[in-house]
């Protein structure tokens, strides 16, 4: 994997987020796994990571062409009055669920992954 430039610097959970969304593209099979191979060798790594990110936060939360995907928006954003629709306010929320939890915005399955540390940390009743 190439190193990124130092605009491109991640923290490892983003880049181990990343590196998990080109996998589960890959593993897909089909014309996503053809198409990140033709993105990996002809744009960077990042690049076709945060590609592979999005289209699986897509697929997983079921986002609407109009809407937002959390890897695209900041913690603390805000719908902006009569843009309701594109659920910024939403997206905002999960990726707030996931930093809070030490998870990453990059997270192809947001809620799996919110779910996996919620298990991870549940005690068993006595």
């Amino acid at each position: 994997m190439p190193t990124p430039s130092p605009a491109e610097i991640l923290s490892p959970t983003d880049m181990d987020a990343l590196t998990r969304a080109v996998a589960e593209q890959r593993a897909r099979g089909g014309e996503r796994q053809r198409q990140i191979e033709v993105m990996l060798a002809t744009k960077t790594w990042l690049e076709t990571a945060k590609f592979a990110a999005y289209s699986l936060q897509i697929l997983h939360l079921g986002i609407k062409p109009w809407e937002v995907v959390p890897c695209d928006i900041m913690p603390d954003a805000v719908d902006v009055p009569g843009y309701e629709m594109r659920h910024v306010g939403s997206a905002a929320r999960i990726v707030r669920r996931l930093l809070a939890a030490n998870l990453s915005r990059y997270e192809g399955d947001p809620f799996g992954a919110l779910e996996r540390v919620k298990s991870a940390t549940a005690t068993p009743a006595a």
